[in-house]
Order: structure tokens, then sequence, then C-alpha cells
């Protein structure tokens, strides 16, 4: 949906891309050049295909807005704090990942 023109993307579509393209801009993701920080994202999806660029107009300065988690404070994927997620996502989350821990201990990988 995001990465060509698709007449059946629906909204909520284009802002998942949206939001994904500015997340690996965020993050240090060496094929990404290295973290950038808001201003740089914008630059750099301003240059996006034009089909992408109303999306990123959007979200880029609805989440340059949100306060940013200390993502520093997870350190184990077994027990990490709840760093600003609505407490119900977070317990899902850590749901989730118990539930990948287990599935993966179970397959005979060892995480510790």
């Amino acid at each position: 949906m995001w990465n060509e023109p698709n007449p059946a993307a629906k909204p909520q579509d284009m802002f998942l891309g949206a939001i994904d393209a500015t997340c690996s801009l965020l993050e240090n993701r060496a094929y990404q050049g290295g973290s950038h920080g808001y201003k740089e994202v914008k630059q750099i999806l301003d240059n996006n295909p034009v089909h992408k660029i109303p999306w990123t107009k959007i979200i880029v300065p609805r989440m340059a807005i949100q306060p940013q988690p200390d993502l520093e404070k997870i350190t184990r994927i077994e027990n990490f704090p709840n760093i600003g997620v609505p407490e119900l996502i977070y317990e899902k989350i850590v749901y989730r990942a118990a539930e990948t821990i287990s599935m993966l201990q179970q397959r005979g990988y060892a995480l510790k």
C-alpha cells in the first residue's frame, strides 16, 4: 500500500506507512544513515514519491509533539518498564513478549 500508489489504499493504510517510515528514520538503522531528528526526518520524507508526501506532512508534526519514551530503560526482553504507552497496550506487549519468549525457548533458543 505504501511503496507504490494503490487506489485501494485506505487512509489508515497510508497513515501506518507514514508512521513506519518516520520511525525507521528516528531509529538507529544503518541502512537509513543512522538516527535522525524530526527536522531531518521531515526533510528526507519531503523527498518521497508524491503519493506519500501528504501523509508524512500530517504524521511527522503529530509525532514530533508526542512525549518521547526513554528507550534506554528497556534493557531486557523478559522484564521491561512501561515507557509511556497506555496501560492496556503495555499489558498486551508484556503478554505477547512472554508468549514469544516461551515459544522460542520451546524451540531450543537460549535467550538469556
